[in-house]
């Protein structure tokens, strides 16, 4: 199972972070409680499994589940770099070619 760390920073200079086994090229997934709103943008870091460098995007919150312990957000990312969406890309590829 492949986990990456996820930093969130809101725009109030408010930080957390959570962990995620969801991604796509476009976005994540990730399950929180964190009081965040629909349309917020936000800084989101994160690493993954076998790369060596801190991936950055900024992303806005596109949808929010609050119910029970499947609480969570699903972030699009508006701004990331051609080579990190690259990566992004193989890694996903790599992770489902792992779980056929």
């Amino acid at each position: 199972m492949h986990t990456a760390v996820i930093d969130i920073t809101r725009k109030n200079s408010a930080y957390f972070y959570d962990y995620t086994q969801n991604f796509c090229e476009n976005g994540v997934y990730f399950k929180t409680k964190a009081p965040l709103d629909v349309s917020e943008k936000i800084i989101l870091r994160f690493t993954l499994p076998g790369f060596d460098f801190v991936f950055e995007a900024i992303s806005k919150v596109v949808w929010i589940q609050r119910e029970s312990h499947d609480s969570g957000v699903g972030l699009e990312f508006v701004e990331i770099s051609d080579p990190e969406r690259a990566q992004l890309k193989l890694f996903i590829e790599r992770y489902s070619h792992n779980n056929v």
